[in-house]
Parts: structure tokens; sequence; C-alpha cells
């Protein structure tokens, strides 16, 4: 079914019976930007819409489940760099540590509420490689990717075991894998475009990857 509220560069959590939606860009590209503040939980077949989140933002870094859920940094107005974080409880949204290191524009997260990881922000210099633990409430550093240039990558897995999926600064098709600590690079994938399917689906031994293209 189609969502109830049209956009995109959203936020976006859970499974594909029980997932949500969040905040987002409402307008034609190219026009003024209109951050969403639009939450929508799905079924499996049907968008509903739930109370609206107390933020907007677009290219919101989400994870987590249908009752746990956790979204950090995002741009809005354009050219910003939010560090705001969020966890979702099931019925409401709490306010939780912002990511620290300053201000990000986009970013991707992987994990549950409570065990995850945020990285691929852009910071007024650039997209550096930085990445930051989280517990569900606070932030630790690390650990880092090598390189940069994660924005707008696709990622996916646990803290323990997590893949990295091309880039968009620049574009890139590089790979890479998490085991606990350390980020080594593996084969890439066939292509390389400026975005790719939002968050992953899988784990880091059996995941698919989606490659966004542009709609004139």
């Amino acid at each position: 079914g189609n969502l109830n509220v049209g956009r995109y560069a959203l936020g976006n959590f859970g499974i594909p019976s029980a997932g949500h939606a969040i905040d987002g860009n409402t307008h034609p590209v190219g026009a003024p930007d209109t951050a969403s503040n639009s939450h929508e939980s799905y079924d499996g077949s049907t968008w509903t819409s739930l109370s609206n989140t107390p933020f907007k933002v677009t290219f919101y870094a989400s994870s987590g489940i249908d009752t746990a859920g956790i979204g950090a940094g995002g741009g809005q107005p354009a050219g910003s760099y939010q560090s705001s974080a969020h966890t979702w409880g099931g019925s409401s949204w709490t306010t939780i540590t912002s990511v620290p290191g300053g201000g990000y524009e986009a970013g991707n997260m992987f994990g549950t509420q409570t065990a995850n990881i945020f990285y691929g922000a852009g910071t007024p210099g650039g997209y550096p490689g930085n990445a930051f633990t989280g517990d569900g409430s606070s932030w630790t550093s690390g650990p880092n990717l090598p390189g940069s240039g994660y924005y707008g990558c696709v990622c996916t897995g646990s803290q323990t075991s997590a893949i990295s999926i091309g880039g968009a600064a620049p574009p890139s098709d590089k790979v890479r894998m998490l085991d606990g600590s350390t980020w080594t690079t593996s084969p890439a994938v066939p292509l390389d475009v400026p975005n790719g399917s939002g968050n992953g689906v899988g784990s880091q031994d059996l995941a698919v990857y989606g490659q966004a293209t542009s709609v004139v």
C-alpha cells in the first residue's frame, strides 16, 4: 500500500510486517525544502498514520523494531547539520543524548535500539568515517570506518557483525565488514551509484542491496 504522506529521504525501522516510516521531505525535487514530521506504521499491507513525531528532519538515520526504534541526525533546513536523537517505545518518542562530535546532515544506522552504530554522517568539512556506538541513551566514539565518503550508503547487521555498501560522497562501490571492533575491506559491489535504497536488508552474510536511480 501507498504511504498516506508521500515523501523521500525519510527514516524507517522495523520489519515488513511491522514497520515504521518517519519524517522526510515532501517537496518536489528542486523546490524549497519542506520537512515532514509524519509518522506511519505498516502491518504488511496498509500504512496507518500515527501521532506526528516531535521533530522535523530529512535523511533521518534510524533502526530498531516496531516497539523499540531509535533515530539520530538528519538535516533540516537544507544544509544544516542536526545531532539530536530520539527513541520510540511503541507509543511515544523520547529525546536522548545527542550524537557527539557536532551536527550531522545525514547518516546511517544499524542494530537495535539498545545496541546500534551511527556513522556516515556529514560535517561542515565533509563526510568522514566517524562512527558512534549507542546503547539507547548515550553514545561512545567508534569503531570508525576506514577512509571517508559513507554518506548515502546502505548498511545492515548488528554491533558485532555488520556490512556497509556503497556511498554517495563520491559515488562508490566499496564494501566494508564489521566484526565488532574493526572494519575490513571486502569485494566491491558491481556498480557505484550516488545512493542505495536506504537501510539494508538481512545480515552481514546474507544481505540484499538495492541501488537507487534518478527519475526526471
